[in-house]
């Protein structure tokens, strides 16, 4: 009954020194490794594995998932392509546009106060 907690409880432990260099997210029994950029992903999962493994925790490869472009949990999909967080924003895209403006190719920064 308690084990998903404690298993939560326990990764959070073992993994904190990683926690706000990438991000790792511990639920349930799942552990999911973001990596910002693909040419980090294979140090973040080398350093999660590395940890697993000096403190003699193991996992099923079978069970296991690299490279997902898409992960459904809990009933939410987050992927590559789709900004998760925007739906949830009242009038996100308004609150967005001017860093939206700024990150295109084209477009030159000039700091006002606008």
């Amino acid at each position: 009954m308690n084990a998903p907690t404690a298993f939560m409880d326990l990764m959070n432990w073992v993994l904190h020194p990683y926690l706000d260099q990438f991000i790792v997210f511990i639920f349930i029994k799942n552990i999911l490794i973001y990596s910002k950029f693909e040419s980090e992903r294979d140090d973040h999962l080398r350093v999660v594995l590395q940890i697993l493994h000096e403190k003699k925790l193991y996992s099923k490869m079978s069970k296991c998932e690299s490279w997902l472009r898409e992960v459904i949990l809990l009933g939410h999909v987050v992927s590559t392509e789709a900004s998760y967080y925007r739906r949830f924003v009242e009038g996100f895209s308004l609150i967005a546009a001017s860093m939206t403006k700024i990150l295109r190719k084209s477009a030159l920064f000039k700091w006002t106060k606008e």
